[in-house]
């Protein structure tokens, strides 16, 4: 769902605004396919009693739920960059938004692992000034381009320069 207009300032404009990358379902997504393939090999090929369906079922049904869990998760969660903040908005049943000022951010770190490096998500690390605590991002698509991105508005809040297109 994209962000409403009203949470939008007067002199605010959106830049970009993201969902987790889709490596977000890799996990539940192989986790389901491996058990239906283990469910259909087990039924098909060695033909157990009928009483055994069932449990069997039961083994495929549980991950695909986590996976169908997974993607109402990803529907529910956006990542809007706007030219003074940027907002993590999530929730299915309620709804969580942290509001960041751009003003407030004192370095912003990418970690990425080699699987990642090479699909293009990975981690963005948020320090911001007056907190013990970072901001941790998950699963951002290209976070480099983001990084810099907020680098520049930064630089434009600050005055120090001018934004990127």
């Amino acid at each position: 769902m994209p962000l409403p207009r009203k949470l939008l300032n007067e002199d605010e404009e959106l830049l970009a605004e993201m969902r987790p990358h889709w490596l977000y379902f890799s996990g539940p997504l192989a986790a389901a396919v491996a058990a239906w393939a283990v469910v259909l090999l087990i039924l098909i090929g060695l033909k157990p009693p009928g009483w055994t369906n069932y449990p069997l079922l039961l083994i495929g049904i549980v991950p695909s739920a986590w996976l169908l869990g997974r993607l109402v998760r990803w529907r529910a969660y956006t990542l809007p960059l706007t030219s003074t903040r940027i907002l993590v908005r999530q929730g299915v049943l309620g709804r969580d938004t942290v509001q960041l000022r751009l003003q407030r951010i004192t370095e912003i770190n990418i970690a990425q692992t080699l699987v990642e490096r090479m699909l293009a998500p990975g981690r963005l690390v948020i320090d911001v000034q007056g907190e013990d605590d970072s901001l941790i991002l998950e699963f951002v698509q290209k976070p480099a381009v983001l990084q810099r991105v907020i680098n520049s508005q930064i630089n434009e809040l600050i005055g120090g320069g001018s934004r990127e297109p």
